[in-house]
């Protein structure tokens, strides 16, 4: 079964757009993996925000964990949250994207159990 992080990230007040630049900073650290599984940086409200993560399995979600964006987040974090970063560790059982794109085939596989060796061009 396909795996998931789901991050949730609460700002310190006064810090929320340093908390939307960690996001962009964490992202750009994902981008140079290879591609492999969806990433989502979002926000839910004022101070709320969060990061989903897909993954192969079990120990790709935990080499997610322990990569570059994670450290980004140790380092920055403290200074700028509210609170620790609440780690979630999901089971995906169903999903849907957007018919034909990359990040749907690519979704597909890791739902599916086939590790996509690269990302379908646009």
């Amino acid at each position: 079964m396909a795996k998931a992080l789901h991050i949730r990230l609460k700002s310190k007040p006064g810090k929320e757009s340093e908390v939307e630049q960690l996001l962009r900073d964490i992202y750009l650290a994902v981008q140079r993996k290879p591609p492999a599984t969806p990433w989502y940086g979002y926000r839910l409200n004022e101070s709320v925000f969060g990061i989903f993560e897909a993954a192969h399995d079990d120990s790709d979600r935990e080499a997610h964990l322990k990569g570059e964006a994670s450290e980004i987040l140790k380092e920055r974090g403290a200074s700028i949250l509210a609170e620790p970063a609440q780690v979630e560790l999901l089971d995906l059982v169903a999903f849907r994207l957007g018919g034909g794109s990359a990040a749907a085939a690519i979704v597909d596989d890791v739902v599916n159990g086939v590790r996509a060796a690269a990302v379908p061009a646009a």
